[in-house]
């Protein structure tokens, strides 16, 4: 028998009891260290397990119980947490003990003959739980399941909820979904487990052939007649039409399932929902027979017109329509969104809270009402988090101003603050001490954080009042990755817990940030690889200057030196727009990635690279490892075999794509024909592009093919999936036949933007396409970088963008003359 940690052998042999005790013996520190760090566990407790604590199984058993992560009835919170520590072996022993004690507790039930529970248990399913996939990056808390059957909470949300990761709010928090979309759709033979109808869940990065099996397992159920808990949908909801149609991403179409009680929507984070969606989903739920839970989590949803006709018939059949991200449910007589039970917002808040920078006001309104009824009825709030939402701090420090006007009292109830600011942002050391307040003034709090932005190297002894000395709460700077000491009233190196987070999120270095950050940053950086703490991502943006001849040390723009790190997985090398790196400078940045044992990923954006490199540039080890090399900007990889560039994976033509494409007339033909090479293959696997801007590198219109013939005689040809070209013609005067061509070469997107350029005061555009003016084509103007002018489709003429009015031939003359005299 295993051997019993201390304090665990009084426990009951039966049910529940023996399989904590099984369990326990199982959770070792490295373990329970996993999967504390997983659920966000407090620092606190994070720090009392250590690897000479005997009872630390014993510990995390008492933690997840208390959490509700692993209950007498289910523990596919715990198993699926351990498949995404890539834990499988742990997760299967677990499901096996538990299902033995389990049953034998079920079989003593009935030999007592108790009165059967109301609940299906799904160790009586003769089927095992779906497969999880793999672990995705989460910029959120965990997610609470939705499951009516739970009378305790009243209508809403169980105890149970999903672990994420914690990720940098900027760089690949979740998968993006166009890499949803490949990945989805990649057919595959992987056998799939029988599914647990109890709690069913089609995951986007799930094979297309996997979620196909689980549908056709569903629809069989369905067919039977068999009863179905709850389906969530992680983020593999694509599009949904009107009529309730639902496609997910892999373009898999979902059926109604007639048996269905609980259908749960789990967007990706942030997705702002239309009301013809949510319509959809509502004749969804309108046409399934016994469907009574309808939620949604991690989006934002409108209000709908009480007059719409799907609310009567969704009133009629009972359906409850959940909005989780702010404890609201749909009032199906008026289409707004009402506060729901003192349950639901108790289990919400504590889980967590993200207040969103690009949410409708109403709906951020929404989340402070919830916020402040919790305070009002001391309901704990376990994380607030400000997703690049935060503007400003009353003097006082008393209330906080959001982007969107909205104000946000100080909570009493809130354990942890976690401010995520737009890239760069700096915040002085008044404003600093202001949010310290506003953060002292809940009497639970533990933990303060700012991520993206920078904070002052100190504060003035009066900034820091004795109430909050003694309340001693963590102050942590999780992008350099230290803790502010409220004593001495400055930053020491956080401990190894919270720069494994910081490192996991991955690290962005800024040029407009201060030498103080800089080092900062450098320190924990090489604490991280001192203690074999992997990097997920660093990004050097415009930091770089320059790297040593022997490749060991990057300098930075601040002067501050990063060493080769040795743990560190991607490094993502962005520089000012058009820097040339020659060979031997490139060969130096591949030997700098090549020091670190988890490299995967070197990248470059912005820069033009050289052609190919010297034999002796390629060490045999550098070759063996053979990781992977991106010119983000040309959509090409560098094989390090053959020593020059190759066309780059869908995948990282996809990410060249979402940057948006920047062709530079001062960039070599080589670079120019590797852009163009790209773009065509993009276009031609309908991948996505943004945009493209033509910096001053736009010649003509080729008058036989329709391309654009660039600066260097490269042709662009037309690309049927882009949707914004911008032409940068800085000091030229385009005439109206190279509009016209323009135009035409544009018929296939939403718009075409001319700046820094003159143009004819009038444009004819009866030679236009007739469907760009019947269309939403737009044409728009910015001569001098001050106002924009539209072009009016119906007439030709140019319209003040802001004032609506026509532009007269006056001020368009005034405009000319001020042109020419800039520019000639």
């Amino acid at each position: 028998m295993d051997r019993l940690p201390s304090g665990m052998k009084n426990l009951s042999l039966k049910g529940f009891g023996p399989f904590k005790v099984q369990l326990a013996c199982r959770l070792d520190y490295n373990t329970s260290l996993l999967l504390a760090t997983l659920w966000d566990y407090p620092r606190s407790f994070i720090g009392s397990l250590n690897t000479t604590n005997a009872d630390v199984g014993l510990m995390m058993v008492d933690k997840m119980a208390e959490r509700g992560e692993i209950v007498s009835d289910d523990i596919s919170m715990l198993t699926d947490a351990l498949r995404q520590c890539q834990l499988g072996g742990i997760a299967s022993e677990v499901e096996s003990i538990f299902k033995k004690n389990m049953s034998r507790t079920e079989q003593e039930k009935q030999e007592k003959q108790e009165p059967p529970c109301d609940r299906v248990n799904p160790s009586d399913q003769d089927t095992g739980a779906v497969e999880p996939a793999k672990a995705t990056d989460s910029e959120d808390n965990q997610r609470p399941s939705i499951d009516k059957s739970k009378e305790t909470t009243g209508r809403g949300i169980t105890g149970a909820v999903k672990p994420s990761k914690a990720t940098d709010s900027k760089d690949k928090q979740r998968p993006s979904i166009d890499k949803l979309k490949e990945t989805a759709g990649k057919g595959t033979t992987e056998a799939v487990a029988p599914i647990n109808l109890n709690r069913v869940t089609i995951e986007a990065t799930d094979s297309k052939a996997k979620q196909q099996s689980i549908i056709d397992q569903l629809k069989k159920a369905a067919d039977k007649g068999t009863p179905i808990g709850e389906l969530i949908l992680d983020t593999s909801f694509g599009t949904i039409d009107e009529s309730g149609s639902i496609t997910l991403h892999s373009g898999i179409i979902l059926p109604l399932f007639s048996t269905l009680t609980v259908l749960n929507v789990w967007t990706e984070e942030g997705r702002v929902m239309t009301e013809t969606e949510l319509t959809g989903f509502l004749q969804y739920g309108s046409k399934s027979t016994q469907l009574n839970v309808l939620g949604f989590q991690s989006c934002d949803l409108p209000s709908l017109s009480s007059s719409t006709e799907v609310l009567k018939e969704i009133q009629k059949k009972g359906v409850e329509v959940l909005w989780v991200d702010t404890a609201h449910c749909l009032d199906t007589s008026s289409g707004s969104w009402e506060m729901d039970n003192i349950d639901m917002v108790r289990e919400y808040c504590g889980v967590g809270i993200a207040i969103r920078k690009h949410w409708r006001k109403e709906t951020q309104e929404l989340q402070i009402k919830m916020l402040q009824f919790a305070s009002e009825n001391e309901i704990p709030v376990r994380m607030l988090k400000l997703n690049e939402c935060y503007c400003s701090v009353t003097p006082d420090g008393t209330k906080i101003t959001l982007q969107s006007g909205q104000t946000l009292p100080a909570l009493p109830t809130v354990r942890i603050i976690n401010i995520v600011t737009e890239d760069g942002r700096t915040i002085p050391a008044d404003e600093f001490a202001r949010l310290l307040e506003f953060a002292n003034q809940s009497r639970l709090i533990e933990d303060l954080s700012f991520q993206g932005c920078e904070l002052p190297p100190t504060l003035p002894a009066s900034s820091i009042s004795p109430e909050m000395e003694s309340k001693n709460f963590k102050v942590y700077w999780m992008s350099a990755g230290h803790c502010f000491d409220l004593t001495l009233r400055t930053w020491k190196i956080a401990d190894l817990n919270t720069i494994r987070e910081s490192c996991g999120a991955g690290v962005v270095i800024y040029k407009q940030c201060s030498s103080h950050m800089h080092k900062l940053q450098v320190h924990y950086l090489t604490v991280a690889s001192q203690n074999n703490i992997p990097v997920r991502v660093l990004r050097l943006d415009e930091s770089y200057c320059s790297v040593t001849p022997d490749g060991t040390k990057i300098t930075l723009q601040s002067g501050q030196t990063l060493p080769a790190l040795s743990t560190v997985k991607i490094i993502s090398i962005i520089t000012e727009e058009g820097r040339t790196i020659p060979a031997d400078e490139f060969a130096r940045l591949l030997g700098f990635a090549n020091q670190s044992r988890l490299i995967e990923h070197l990248s470059f954006h912005r820069c033009e690279l050289p052609p190919t490199l010297p034999a002796s540039s390629i060490s045999p080890e550098m070759k063996s490892r053979n990781f992977k090399v991106s010119w983000l900007s040309a959509g090409h990889c560098f094989d390090l075999n053959l020593r020059t560039w190759k066309i780059a994976d869908l995948e990282t033509i996809r990410m060249s794509c979402g940057f948006g494409v920047l062709i530079y007339k001062q960039c070599s033909s080589q670079m120019h024909k590797l852009q163009t090479h790209f773009l065509t293959v993009a276009s031609q696997n309908n991948v996505p592009i943004p945009f493209i801007s033509l910096r001053e590198s736009f010649r003509a219109v080729d008058d036989t093919t329709g391309s654009i013939i660039l600066e260097s005689g490269v042709m662009l040809p037309r690309l049927s999936s882009l949707d914004d070209l911008s032409i940068n013609a800085e000091s030229r005067e385009l005439t109206e036949e190279e509009v016209n061509e323009l135009v035409k070469y544009s018929s296939q997107c939403s718009k075409l933007c001319f700046y820094f350029c003159f143009l004819p005061w009038s444009v004819p555009t009866d030679r236009f396409p007739a469907h760009l003016r019947s269309g939403k084509f737009q044409v728009l103007w910015d001569p001098e970088d001050k106002e924009e002018y539209t072009l009016d489709l119906a007439s030709g003429r140019w319209v003040n963008h802001a004032t609506k009015m026509a532009l007269t031939e006056k001020e368009y003359q005034d405009m000319l003359v001020r042109f020419r005299l800039e520019y000639k």
